[in-house]
Parts: C-alpha cells; sequence; structure tokens
C-alpha cells in the first residue's frame, strides 16, 4: 500500500478553512465565466463573492458610477444658439470663448464682486 503524502499541518490548516469547490458547467456558461474574468481581471472565487454578496461590487463599476457623477455634477453646457441643442464645453477654443464671455459680462465670485 502506498503510503500517504506528507502535508505540513499549516496546510491542513489551511485547506479546513478554505475547502476546495468544484462543479460541471456547460461549454456556454464556461465561455460566460472566461469573458466576465478578462473582462474583470478577477478569479473565479472573487466573482463567485460578488454574486453572492460577500465582496464589494469591483472597482470599474465604481469608477465608472463616480465618473458619471462627477461629469454631470460639473460639466459644464449650454444651448446651441443655432438649433437650441445642448452642447459641452470640451475644446480650447470653447473654453476660451467662454471665458472671454465671462470677462466682458463681468463674471466672478460673489465675494470679490460685492467689493
Amino acid at each position: 500500500m502506498p503510503k500517504k503524502k506528507y502535508q505540513s499541518p499549516a496546510k491542513i490548516k489551511y485547506d479546513k478553512s478554505h475547502p476546495i469547490v468544484s462543479f460541471r458547467t456547460t461549454p456556454d456558461l464556461e465561455k460566460k465565466l472566461d469573458e466576465i474574468q478578462k473582462m474583470s481581471d478577477k478569479n473565479a472565487a472573487d466573482i463567485l463573492k460578488e454574486a453572492v454578496g460577500l465582496q464589494a461590487p469591483s472597482a470599474k463599476d465604481a469608477y465608472e458610477k463616480g465618473y458619471l457623477v462627477a461629469k454631470y455634477t460639473y460639466l459644464v453646457t449650454y444651448r446651441c444658439s443655432v438649433c437650441g441643442e445642448i452642447m459641452e464645453i470640451h475644446t480650447p477654443n470653447e473654453k476660451k470663448a467662454v471665458a472671454q464671455y465671462m470677462k466682458e459680462e463681468n463674471w466672478g465670485h460673489s465675494k470679490c464682486l460685492d467689493k
């Protein structure tokens, strides 16, 4: 009879506190899991933790949500004088024109204007 392979006490303790879970799946589900792993840069264990609610949503999602909140909080828009559609200020020329208009119209901090 073959001898059992030696395992250190630390390895035995780790295996007890971190059991191995394996399961069978369909090729379609495996493909979807692989796509999620590539897209999120997470391993299957982290994806499972998120799915059962034991881990916070990915940082990528938090970044995107934060970006959208900041965009809609701080984005400067105005209506086109021709068609009336909303336009966003992005280009250096637009920023320069807005700055010039604000200077000509004497826009400033209320505390500066009150002096």
